[in-house]
């Protein structure tokens, strides 16, 4: 007879490149921090037209258990719950809120939008929310601070019972703000589809991005994720690659490494402006990960502590880069284990 105490959670961290899906177990009675990885499975986005094809090729995935990735309901195992992180505006972010009837969001680096309806149909009845991915980072970040294998980047002085914030830059460019208390509350961004500032002294950057993407207005987005690294190497070498080639070029690319570490830290060094994270800062993402050194160069620690008009007073402000590339899928879980437990 299974055990009624352990119950089967579905995450996903939908991105603009891959979605990564897990399997997790939860028992009812310990703690959160006990939530367990069962089977995970990574394929691209766009190899779905829609949302039920995504579902559909999902069921027919295995995981890197080697199993049949979803379990049907009829099984002993099977999902009680789902929380999808996706990378956009999505209307639930708070356990206690019931998600609108067949729930679509648009996310700008998606070709078509993510439906609840087929999500539910291929779980045949489980619940499901849909989450923004750094909302989900948020909740990893505050609930399992054992997973996130996180290093230092800035020390500083963690003042308790104070805000943190994630910012991350991979496709695109994320933020969340992480408010105390139990559980926590974690507040959403659209940030990265703000106008980025440029320095006079940038009139060159600035220029190549208007010319490269047929606009003058230039959004953190466009500034300092996805095609942006592509856009960054071509100005600075004449060479056209592939965003996701110039994490390995750049470490021998002064030039190019200093405009990525400059637009980065002014990234962040403007959303802790915003919103006054003294609780510290957490960095994720595929721009941190695959090129771990913009993090430490001098050009990003100038943007957050030398050339910020507020440098004196959020100095003392730790930054932290969070190591675990599973950030969004253990963040949805964690959401998932807090709405099991309400039921």
């Amino acid at each position: 007879m299974p055990d009624t105490s352990t119950k089967t959670i579905l995450a996903a961290d939908i991105g603009g490149t891959h979605s990564r899906f897990a399997l997790f177990h939860l028992d009812t009675d310990a703690p959160l921090t006990t939530l367990r990885l069962a089977r995970r499975v990574r394929f691209s986005t766009h190899a779905s037209t829609d949302t039920a094809a995504m579902m559909r090729l999902l069921a027919e995935s295995s995981g890197d258990d080697g199993g049949f990735f979803l379990p049907a309901s009829r099984d002993p195992v099977r999902v009680h719950a789902a929380v999808f992180g996706i990378p956009g505006p999505a209307a639930v972010a708070d356990i206690e809120a019931e998600p609108p009837e067949g729930e679509i969001c648009y996310c700008p680096n998606i070709r078509w939008p993510l439906e609840a309806k087929p999500v539910v149909e291929a779980l045949e009845g489980a619940p499901v929310r849909f989450i923004n991915d750094f909302v989900a980072n948020g909740f990893a970040c505050a609930l399992l601070p054992h997973i996130t294998d996180a290093v230092t980047v800035l020390a500083g002085q963690s003042r308790p019972r104070f805000p943190r914030a994630v910012i991350g830059a991979g496709t695109g460019l994320g933020h969340c703000l992480i408010l105390p208390g139990e559980p926590p509350v974690v507040v959403g961004s659209e940030a990265g589809h703000t106008l980025f500032p440029f320095s006079r002294d940038e009139t060159g950057i600035y220029g190549h991005f208007v010319q490269a993407y047929g606009t003058d207005r230039i959004d953190g987005d466009m500034a300092v994720a996805g095609a942006a690294l592509a856009h960054i190497y071509a100005l600075c070498t004449g060479e056209t690659v592939h965003p996701h080639e110039v994490a390995p070029l750049a470490a021998s690319r002064p030039r190019v490494m200093e405009y990525i570490a400059t637009l980065y830290g002014r990234a962040v060094m403007h959303y802790i402006l915003n919103t006054l994270p003294l609780g510290g800062v957490f960095i994720t993402g595929g721009l941190a990960a695959n090129l771990p050194g913009v993090l430490t160069h001098p050009a990003f620690v100038a943007e957050l502590r030398e050339r910020n008009p507020m440098g004196r007073s959020l100095g003392a402000i730790p930054v932290m880069h969070v190591r675990n590339g599973d950030l969004g899928l253990w963040g949805s879980a964690a959401f998932a284990a807090l709405m099991v437990r309400k039921r």
